[in-house]
């Protein structure tokens, strides 16, 4: 029912003093007071505080474990990728911030040190080993900064997780992955798929193209490091691999600070998180205003380019300290499929550091499977760390070893000889000068060993009584002068020795043996078969007729070599011998 009021029942205005009212900041304003007056109203009267029109702000710690992803289907689409959580305040809701593994360019995470960038890349790493198996999604890691990255390749999903100083697994990697571009763009286009999305969706599970994707942590420090090295060549690459990867599924996601919002890297960044800098101006490349930037930002927070979104990125883990956070990680790869039960086909390639020294023992342990009898170890390399041997069969007649002084010419000489030894070969070894070979006689399977006044006609004599398999081991070849009865019946030997599976194994200084074309050395480089021991230089492989890359790492240790087969050259590290 309706009544009248009267205005003097409505209330009396607060009196106030007249004299300071004007001039305390404390004093109440009157929107105050009608705040303070409805809230004691609502006490008094017991209405219950409605609903406020806005979610609460972000939390500032956000697990992986909070965030649901979509359920994986059979169709060969895999889920989008969430790691961390949005805010949608025009839609009163909260969402989880995704990464679509099928988004046509890179994607970038921007911000100042200590912003939480490294951490975004593992969020987004330990999701994709939460969602997907590791034949469909294979990681690789380029960690320019503080290794951040390095825990990630516990997980069966990783290939690989490469530093800066890695020079030459960096260049394997990423030659590795221009040719895995090139070889899925033929494939697509053969096949008349317009890009991998389609082609898992139209392929058997066992035939669809697996994802690569690639975090690499500090562009800036990238840039910095490989941008003028070479000539460029690297850091021109990576561009390439940049612009044309995402389409045949070989996707990147960086990290870097403002220097990736100008240049030709900014043109690459269709999609950006941007984390906190240092001026707050960075934000308007991202479409925001000034007054929109807030003052302070939790580690982890940032904004969406797409939309503006204000994002917190989840931890894999509440404890926040960095000991729980790799813990974590190990105790996700420890719940994953192990790689052991994926196909062979399937798994990620590995593009393994080479050891900076090894055994022969430990060589031969790598496998994958035992030598040949025609076989000959002479250490370990390659992306699947495993032993390296020449095919006397296949490879010889003759066999190069050429290096520097003090690069392990005569350290690989002994490793072929007691690989040889060791399965029945017989061996005629010939010095001219002080060498370890001088040492040998006496050893098992060393018929013969020749010095400084080696005689032609003794050492053909030796040679001929012989069975095969047996070698003829020079060490110090620049030494032996040509034009003489010396030289001509080692440089014979090699003709006789052609399709029989004998070898003559030679070893000499890659500087002298380069400038002799005729003799035995220049009968030997005709076999495009050896090791150039610590090559830095284009062309110190090209006296077996090799054009080694730009930019090759400087300052290896003793034994690191180019392995180098007829058509084919590989970066080893030299066995040692056993003692």
């Amino acid at each position: 029912m309706a009544r009248a009021v009267p205005w003097r029942e409505l209330g009396r205005p607060v009196v106030l003093d007249a004299d300071s009212a004007d001039d305390d900041p404390m004093t109440p304003t009157d929107l105050a007071v009608l705040v303070q007056t409805l809230q004691e109203s609502a006490r008094l009267t017991g209405v219950a505080t409605p609903p406020s029109p806005w979610l609460p702000p972000l939390p500032t710690r956000v697990t992986l474990g909070q965030l649901e992803p979509d359920p994986v289907d059979d169709s060969g689409q895999l889920p989008l990728v969430p790691f961390g959580l949005c805010d949608l305040p025009h839609e009163q809701a909260r969402a989880a911030a995704t990464y679509d593994l099928d988004s046509p360019g890179p994607f970038g995470i921007i911000g100042t040190q200590r912003s939480g960038r490294s951490a975004t890349l593992r969020a987004i790493a330990a999701s994709i080993a939460r969602i997907a198996g590791a034949g469909d999604v294979h990681l690789y890691g380029v960690d320019c900064g503080n290794n951040a990255l390095l825990p990630l390749i516990n997980l069966p999903h990783t290939g690989a997780v490469v530093a800066r100083d890695q020079l030459d697994r960096l260049m394997r990697l990423t030659d590795r992955l221009k040719t895995e571009i090139g070889r899925r763009q033929q494939e697509l286009a053969a096949s008349g798929f317009a890009d991998i999305a389609e082609q898992r969706r139209r392929s058997t599970p066992d035939d669809r193209l697996p994802y690569l994707v690639i975090l690499l942590d500090r562009w800036e420090a990238f840039r910095a490091a490989f941008e003028q090295t070479a000539g460029g060549r690297l850091y021109d690459d990576w561009f390439q691999i940049l612009q044309e990867g995402a389409a045949v599924g070989v996707k990147t996601i960086l990290t870097a600070d403002k220097s990736a919002l100008a240049g030709p890297i900014s043109t690459l960044l269709e999609d950006k998180l941007m984390l906190r800098m240092a001026d707050s101006a960075d934000f308007l490349n991202i479409g925001m205003a000034l007054k929109d930037v807030p003052q302070t930002f939790p580690p982890g927070r940032g904004f969406r380019a797409e939309g503006g979104r204000e994002t917190q990125v989840a931890l894999l883990t509440d404890d926040d300290a960095g000991t729980a956070q790799v813990a974590a990680l190990h105790d996700l790869a420890a719940r994953s499929t192990p790689l052991a039960e994926i196909p062979f086909g399937r798994r990620p390639f590995r593009v393994d550091p080479l050891p900076v020294t090894i055994d022969s023992a430990a060589a031969l342990a790598l496998g994958p499977a035992a030598l040949d009898d025609s076989e000959i170890l002479v250490g370990a390399g390659g992306d699947t760390l495993g032993l390296r041997a020449f095919d006397a069969q296949v490879h010889g007649p003759g066999i190069l070893v050429a290096g520097p002084a003090r690069s392990g010419r005569s350290t690989a000489l002994l490793t072929m000889i007691e690989s040889m030894t060791s399965r029945g070969w017989s061996i005629v070894a010939l010095a001219p000068r002080r060498s370890p070979l001088l040492d040998l006689p006496g050893t098992k399977g060393v018929a013969r060993v020749f010095g400084a006044d080696a005689d032609s006609n003794e050492l053909t004599s030796v040679l001929d009584d012989l069975q095969t398999p047996h070698a003829l081991v020079i060490d110090d070849l620049e030494l032996i002068p040509e034009h003489t009865p010396l030289a001509e019946t080692i440089e014979s030997r090699l003709g006789q020795y052609r399709d029989t599976g004998n070898l003559v194994i030679a070893a000499g200084t890659t500087a002298q043996l380069n400038s002799m074309y005729v003799g035995p050395a220049a009968a030997i480089k005709r076999s495009r078969t050896g090791l150039i021991l610590a090559a830095e230089k284009y062309d110190d492989a090209e006296i077996l007729g090799v054009l080694l890359p730009t930019g090759l790492p400087t300052g290896s240790p003793p034994g690191r070599a180019i392995m180098i087969t007829p058509g084919t050259w590989q970066r080893i590290q030299v066995a040692k011998p056993a003692p």
